[in-house]
């Protein structure tokens, strides 16, 4: 089970928005702003700003959580270890992946 400091899934989360397309960044666009839910994106990369400044900010780690299954669909079982401050997860393997 993959572990991760919040400063690490927080940089991970910020490359998985940079390199999102259009209907990945529409998801995880609506995830973040709630109130303010599109159906469509602008044409320019005004709502990748918008996202990449939010996470840059600073996320709780209740946000890390909650965005992680957005950004990456294949893990589950995310959660916070209070004692070593780490975010862990599990991701689908392959083999399960094609199996479905």
């Amino acid at each position: 089970m993959p572990t991760l400091s919040p400063r690490e899934a927080t940089e991970r989360l910020i490359r998985s928005v940079e390199g999102m397309d259009a209907d990945d960044l529409l998801d995880f666009h609506n995830e973040v702003f709630p109130q303010d839910r599109k159906s469509q994106l602008d044409a320019g990369a005004d709502d990748r700003r918008k996202i990449l400044d939010y996470i840059t900010r600073g996320l709780e780690i209740e946000e890390i959580l909650d965005f992680w299954s957005v950004a990456f669909p294949n893990s589950y079982n995310v959660h916070f270890d209070d004692e070593d401050r780490t975010i862990h997860y599990s991701e689908l393997s392959e083999a399960v992946r094609s199996s479905d």
